[in-house]
């Protein structure tokens, strides 16, 4: 009998744990109100991304930013570029060969102290090089993840809806050790997005965390890698149907054309860390986006369709990319950013202090105004209120 009791108890725990961990959040999209840029942040910084004409980038992907530099790679051409934290360009660290040392195809890279570590997908091994673009090292993984993180002595690694690990989609390898953490929906199987920032590091509460793109769900993981929370988003009636789901996937005008006409959600486009808030930007197909406050519970406080830029006045598109400390980050073609401003500005009159104020967008334009018509980039940071 009291064997029985034991097992009972720590059933019951066990129950209320995996509760507490796992998380279901409505988001009433019909709710909305509007908003000022100075309600949550403090002022804008623009940086300019000038990719040397003997550089090609034929399609940009991830971008890390740290106090020192930049880092942008190439999904197409497999090669990461790196810029100083100006925005100048510095080096490039290049595919080409399946040696030591090498590689052909990288799905996924990570920087942390002050090391670049890159996955490779092609040949599976894991490659670390220093920030002046020198190869240190290089192991096997065996597998072929979409993402991974490295945190300790632990690795996180992404399979979305293609496991090659029994039937999860996220697990974490310790050594030799591999553990599941997430398994993957059938429903769903081979149903893949290409994860762009993949893991991201929320820096006040010291932990990872990953959305998956075809649940609404978004998962976090302490500094041993383990899963410690998991919250699923509900947005109701704007929920994509799994069946329809399954049924329609694919780039398809018939799926795109079903989003439309029922304004749904196909996916959360972003979600960023903003100090002890988030930040999560929801796109439904045919409406404008929005963009939903959540507080350190991830509980909504406010579901935003007009974002005022009051801060400078530019009305270009703004939709985090990610997040570094205390600043949400976003990038754009320079193409884009010129055509924005000029619509932006045009008719308005700008005085020459505001001309004159280095670190405002109109001297920027200004500086960089001969090459924003090119195939560069613009980088915009947001300072997050405190």
């Amino acid at each position: 009998m009291m064997i029985k009791k034991v097992v009972f108890v720590l059933l019951i725990v066990f129950l209320l744990s995996c509760s507490e961990r796992r998380n279901k959040i409505f988001v009433d999209l019909d709710v909305v109100s509007q908003a000022n840029f100075s309600d949550y942040f403090e002022g804008l910084t623009y940086l300019f991304l000038e990719i040397p004409d003997s550089i090609p980038l034929v399609q940009s992907w991830k971008l890390t930013m740290t106090d020192k530099n930049i880092f942008l790679n190439d999904r197409e051409l497999s090669n990461l570029l790196i810029f100083d934290h100006n925005g100048k360009f510095q080096r490039i660290i290049e595919s080409g060969g399946d040696g030591p040392g090498e590689f052909i195809f990288f799905e996924d890279y990570q920087v942390k102290d002050d090391l670049i570590y890159i996955m490779e997908g092609a040949l599976r091994k894991l490659m670390v090089f220093d920030l002046e673009g020198n190869f240190l090292a290089e192991s096997k993984i065996d597998i072929h993840a979409f993402s991974f993180h490295e945190s300790g002595n632990s690795k996180l690694f992404y399979f979305a809806n293609s496991p090659e690990y029994k039937d999860y989609s996220i697990i974490r390898k310790s050594g030799q050790k591999i553990t599941g953490l997430k398994k993957f929906n059938p429903d769903f199987g081979r149903i893949n997005y290409s994860p762009v920032l993949g893991f991201q590091v929320d820096q006040i509460h010291q932990q990872t965390f990953i959305k998956l793109d075809t649940s609404y769900e978004v998962l976090f993981f302490d500094e041993n890698c383990d899963l410690v929370r998991e919250y699923e988003f509900d947005f109701g009636r704007y929920n994509f149907p799994s069946k329809v789901r399954k049924e329609l996937a694919g780039l398809t005008e018939e799926k795109y054309k079903y989003l439309r006409e029922n304004s749904m959600v196909e996916n959360i486009w972003s979600f960023v860390a903003l100090n002890s808030q988030y930040l999560m930007t929801v796109y439904q197909n045919g409406l404008k986006t929005k963009y939903v406050m959540l507080d350190e519970d991830m509980q909504p406080v406010k579901t935003i369709e007009k974002f005022t830029n009051d801060l400078d006045y530019f009305e270009g598109d703004f939709s985090p990319y990610s997040s570094m400390k205390d600043y949400a980050v976003l990038m754009k073609g320079s193409r884009q950013f010129y055509n924005e401003y000029v619509r932006s500005f045009e008719g308005r009159t700008i005085s020459a202090s505001m001309l004159e104020d280095q670190a405002g967008i109109h001297s920027f334009f200004q500086d960089f105004k001969a090459k924003l018509t090119d195939d560069h980039y613009v980088i915009i940071k947001a300072k997050v209120k405190e």
